[in-house]
């Protein structure tokens, strides 16, 4: 693979006394995601696991089972991944079993599964396998950032859907973000579909998108997964409008 991306001239070599240095250059980057997103289901369940630890040292067993459980059917959907939410809880088990047998994550005991000590070869594997779905649960947290600012049944899906895209558009810009399916307004279009079909919202008799205090709870597990950076940057244009 890496032959064939340098005879197509997406990546370069810089030679360097060290050790050469592989790296992208101007839209090359962007070009790149075609052939993340050809492979992104494969890892899908696993990432979504390790990205559960970008700020937790630890978590019970059943509360990873529970957070990546939640996020499954809308990550199910967008990836067009195999397995039905009723046989979800199984299979993100037997991931957490295979992440602890390959040292990704460490089993403390039989409730609480804690990650590598920061520094170690296997907490930068740990946090390369997160970036494979954590662009996609941000997303996610951006509609929801924006529904809780308006609150319940003050804002329809088309807002919604037009609000967010322009958030995750301006998020892209800031963290510079090479991958245009960020900001897709299909993509966001489809997770507010899949939470109205999941009964997460519902509408009113003027099409405004009503929820209750669970959609808070979810709203709130945004800690696990999104940097303090990027936490700051929804809560501010939320905070102040769009």
């Amino acid at each position: 693979m890496g032959g064939l991306l340098r005879v197509h001239g997406l990546i370069s070599r810089q030679p360097q006394k060290l050790g050469d240095i592989i790296g992208l250059e101007g839209s090359n980057a962007t070009l790149m995601t075609y052939y993340r997103n050809n492979i992104q289901h494969l890892f899908a369940l696993p990432a979504l696991v390790a990205s559960l630890f970008e700020n937790k040292s630890s978590l019970a067993r059943d509360r990873i089972v529970y957070l990546a459980s939640v996020a499954y059917p809308y990550i199910q959907s967008e990836l067009f991944l195999k397995y039905q939410p009723d046989e979800v809880e199984a299979v993100i088990n037997q991931w957490i079993d295979v992440l602890v047998d390959q040292g990704l994550l460490v089993a403390l005991d039989n409730e609480r599964i804690a990650r590598p000590e920061d520094g170690t070869d296997a907490m930068l594997r740990l946090r390369v396998l997160s970036r494979f779905i954590i662009q996609t649960v941000e997303r996610y947290h951006i509609a929801l950032g924006i529904l809780r600012k308006y609150g319940s049944a003050k804002i329809t899906a088309a807002e919604l859907e037009e609000q967010s895209t322009l958030l995750a558009e301006r998020m892209s810009i800031l963290f510079g973000l090479n991958a245009p399916e960020f900001f897709d307004k299909t993509l966001f279009r489809n997770f507010i579909a899949n939470m109205q079909k999941n009964g997460v919202l519902t509408t009113d008799e003027n099409d405004l998108l009503c929820y209750d205090e669970g959609l808070d709870e979810v709203a709130d597990d945004a800690r696990l997964v999104l940097s303090v950076e990027k936490r700051q940057a929804i809560q501010q244009v939320t905070m102040l409008g769009i």
